[in-house]
């Protein structure tokens, strides 16, 4: 390492502004993530929120009704 603290001092304002832009980019994908599967949501499984409900609730009738048979 330099003992120059000048250079030592570039190196630190370097890693930081290199690990702000890495936060920034990890963030504004995170948020486009999140925006997709927010639209995924509202479109495509709100409507069928009903049905799924339906399916769910059977396959766990389904479940117990087997586990309750067998355990006699």
């Amino acid at each position: 390492m330099t003992r120059n603290i000048f250079v030592q001092a570039l190196g630190i304002a370097a890693s930081c502004y290199l690990l702000l832009r890495l936060s920034g980019w990890l963030l504004g994908s995170l948020a486009t993530i999140l925006i997709g599967l927010s639209n995924w949501t509202r479109y495509t499984l709100l409507p069928m929120s009903e049905e799924i409900a339906i399916a769910v609730g059977l396959m766990f009738l389904l479940g117990v009704a087997i586990f309750s048979s067998r355990s006699e």
